[in-house]
């Protein structure tokens, strides 16, 4: 009767040691693709809050980097911009954001270091993430800007991570490096800087 009782254990132990490693393969699989759909789309700059009527659509992107955050079109290569979504008229007219494709991602951070200039205005930028990601770090934002109001050394983190001081507050995507990179973090800041340092992406979403 015992060894019958031990012998069931060490198949339900089995199978659970199978399902952990299952969800962790499922888990690392989805982290990659989300990481390789990142990467894919590292010159693409998010803008909201441009006018639907007026000028031509790279115009009023042009105008926009150089009268806000300073960055002269004239050195800044644009492939292309494209409103998302359909579009709407009469009174009910909204501002669709716009999707911006540059030559180089470099042209992106350069954007991304001047949003702070946005404070204060009607526009706002972002980096142009997956779906996944954009929605876990939309969840995160209300808690990143209370933790930001009282303690200014908040920060958020790529792929959605709130680190106060060296602490790391929420992690919508744990285990990302270890699955992604092979690497083992703790839940400290310090690892964060070393081992996302070429994806920190600090939240400039001025809304």
């Amino acid at each position: 009767m015992n060894e019958s009782i031990k012998t069931t254990n060490t198949r339900i132990d089995n199978i659970e040691t199978k399902l952990t490693t299952n969800t962790d393969t499922i888990t690392q699989l989805n982290y990659k693709v989300l990481n390789l759909e990142t990467k894919s789309r590292d010159r693409n700059l998010l803008i909201y809050g441009l006018e639907e009527r007026g000028k031509n659509i790279f115009e009023q992107v042009s105008d926009f980097l150089f009268q806000y955050l300073d960055i002269d079109s004239s050195v800044t290569c644009i492939v292309n911009a494209v409103r998302l979504g359909q579009p709407r008229y009469g009174n009910n007219l909204r501002k669709r954001a716009v999707l911006v494709t540059f030559r180089d991602n470099s042209e992106v951070h350069t954007c991304m270091r001047n949003a702070y200039k946005l404070a204060g205005s009607t526009y706002a930028i972002d980096r142009d993430y997956p779906h996944e990601i954009q929605q876990a770090r939309k969840k995160l934002w209300p808690e990143y800007k209370r933790l930001k109001r009282e303690n200014r050394s908040a920060k958020l983190f790529f792929p959605a991570a709130v680190c106060v001081g060296e602490k790391v507050i929420y992690n919508e995507f744990p285990g990302w490096d270890n699955l992604v990179n092979g690497r083992v973090v703790n839940n400290t800041t310090h690892n964060l800087h070393l081992l996302l340092r070429l994806y920190d992406r600090p939240a400039y979403l001025s809304q």
